[in-house]
């Protein structure tokens, strides 16, 4: 594994990382480089989210993670010509763990 580069997408702006960790597609046995975006969230820091942090099970970790596959979607779609997640060069996953310890659906 290396540390993703500044620019892991060439088209990325310059102030974007769209993820932390590259893993080859060696390693996992895939056509295209697997793109780790970590992110830790804290669910009493979610005012909306406490009512019900205690009925659902990682809300929190699950909303942080569809939040940043949207925002990846969102930006492929800026690109020339425009991507989808099947067609660009890389798989993001993101992977979020909340500070109660539950890992995110991803996980």
């Amino acid at each position: 594994m290396i540390v993703e580069p500044e620019h892991l997408h060439g088209s990325a702006p310059k102030d974007t990382r769209p993820a932390d960790i590259l893993v080859s597609p060696s390693t996992h046995s895939t056509d295209k480089q697997l793109a780790l975006d970590v992110s830790i969230v804290s669910p009493d820091n979610v005012t909306p989210l406490n009512s019900q942090r205690a009925t659902q099970q990682y809300k929190v970790a699950t909303q942080k993670e569809r939040a940043k596959l949207t925002e990846y979607e969102n930006f492929l779609k800026t690109l020339t010509p425009p991507l989808t997640p099947a067609t660009s060069d890389y798989e993001k996953m993101p992977l979020v763990m909340e500070s109660t310890g539950a890992w995110g659906p991803s996980m």
